[in-house]
């Protein structure tokens, strides 16, 4: 997921090494989706501190799940302003 959003925010910004720039749309922040970074931190932690009651399954499937769309929503998103 934040592989996604680095690429396109290179791509917009016409950084060095990257061979789609587009002029005149700097600035376009991709950080719209679900879940950030720090969400999926606090899941996975709660994933393993309730591991023991057994609820950690489902905190990793809906994680995945959550990612998934999140990943989605940027890459719709780059599509659009690209």
């Amino acid at each position: 997921i934040s592989y996604a959003r680095a690429r396109a925010e290179g791509v917009v910004a016409g950084r060095p090494g990257t061979s789609f720039a587009v002029p005149g749309k700097p600035g376009i922040k991709f950080s719209h989706g679900l879940i950030e970074r720090g969400e999926r931190i606090v899941l996975v932690i709660a994933a393993v501190a309730l591991h023991q009651f057994g609820i950690s399954l489902l905190i990793i499937y809906a994680l995945t799940v959550l990612s998934a769309y999140t990943l989605g929503q940027r890459i719709w998103h780059a599509y659009k302003n690209l």
